[in-house]
């Protein structure tokens, strides 16, 4: 018979392994609210999204990060909306809402050029990298590296000097998205920057 005790114990320990990935965001998708707003953002300072694309042409599946306008482009593309028809508001909006009332995140896309929209330049080897090269850092010290579009003086000691920008921005926003910031990317510099927590809303 199990002890009281060993109930509390088991109890506490579980309490604490789920903390710890709440506070880093682990299992946590952007809250809908979230989403939808990074979805219908049509600033020059872009958010990226968190989400699944599916090849349909060969069934191949894989998490990324992208900004949210890519997305949509994406989206109007599978659509088959023409290039004079993107520049519609209306048409624009529709794609917007496909996105958002699609729950899952999983997107499935069969037209070539929809593909190349949401392209990443990272691989998954290089992801690894990056996740592994900003877990030594808490979440405080990401949100000082990575709290506003100005200079990238902050965010150099996480890149190596023989990386690309695009490449470390490109995974660095996965792995911050997952860890619970939602990010966007600054009109002029094209830096990496978090508007908000997940957590804090």
């Amino acid at each position: 018979m199990i002890s009281i005790s060993k109930i509390r114990r088991i109890f506490l320990t579980i309490l604490s392994l789920t903390t710890i990935a709440l506070s880093y965001g682990i299992g946590r998708a952007q809250s809908p609210d979230l989403f939808a707003h990074a979805v219908r953002d049509r600033s020059t300072a872009p958010y990226f999204v968190l989400v699944t694309i599916v090849d349909e042409r060969s069934g191949v599946s894989r998490k990324i990060c992208t900004l949210a306008q890519f997305l949509v482009g994406a989206e109007m593309t599978q659509m088959g909306f023409d290039s004079t028809e993107a520049y519609a508001s209306s048409n624009v909006a529709k794609a917007e809402e496909a996105i958002i009332a699609n729950t899952s995140r999983v997107y499935h896309f069969s037209n070539p050029k929809a593909l190349a929209n949401v392209s990443v330049p990272y691989s998954d080897a290089q992801l690894q990298i990056v996740r592994d090269r900003l877990s030594k850092y808490s979440d405080g010290q990401l949100a000082t590296a990575f709290s506003g579009p100005g200079n990238r003086s902050n965010q150099v000691s996480f890149v190596e000097p023989t990386e690309p920008y695009e490449t470390f921005d490109g995974a660095a926003a996965q792995v911050l998205e997952e860890r619970g910031f939602l990010i966007r990317m600054a009109d002029i510099t094209g830096m990496l920057f978090y508007r908000f927590t997940l957590r804090s809303g």
